[in-house]
């Protein structure tokens, strides 16, 4: 299914439309080393971004394993209205575009931003799937993976501001 969920949709048809989101990101995420083949970054940047890919991989697999318990999570399941589906596609464009052509600093900070976003929205997704999801092992996985994804954002936060230009006086006042 592809488009807005219908109003009457029931609580597994919602469960499994925000598993295909968060699926889908993991998978995006999942996929990143690749561009650090072709791209300079620095180690400690370069790791951290690794061990997202790498978390978002296990994860991954690790939900498409868990959908099997009863109540079974239904795949194939995408719940956005199609503009929805065209606005991320463009942002994912664009961001592509901007890893792509980054150099230097830029691309220390254009890295860095685009995986605060993507830790951040995996673990918001992460804590929404879990106040609706009625198995408790796939409910316990979620909050560990908002967990995980979160501090994740702190590392990130650490690139972000010395690379930015900001001080940590300058964060701390703000």
């Amino acid at each position: 299914m592809i488009g807005p969920l219908p109003d009457h949709a029931d609580e597994g048809l919602q469960r499994a439309a925000g598993y295909a989101i968060l699926i889908g990101v993991l998978e995006d995420e999942a996929g990143l080393p690749g561009l650090l083949a072709i791209k300079d970054v620095p180690d400690g940047l370069e790791a951290l971004v690794r061990r997202i890919a790498a978390a978002s991989d296990e994860s991954a697999r690790a939900l498409r394993v868990r959908f099997m318990l009863a109540p079974a999570v239904e795949t194939g399941v995408e719940g956005l209205p199609l503009v929805e589906i065209r606005a991320r596609n463009h942002v994912a464009g664009r961001t592509t575009l901007a890893l792509l052509s980054g150099r230097g600093d830029r691309l220390t900070v254009e890295l860095a931003l685009s995986q605060l976003k993507a830790t951040e929205y995996v673990a918001a997704l992460a804590v929404a799937l879990e106040e609706i999801e009625p198995r408790s092992e796939r409910a316990m996985f979620l909050r560990e993976l908002a967990r995980r994804f979160a501090g994740f954002q702190s590392e990130l936060m650490a690139w972000i501001g010395p690379e930015a230009g900001f001080a940590d006086e300058d964060r701390d006042s703000g």
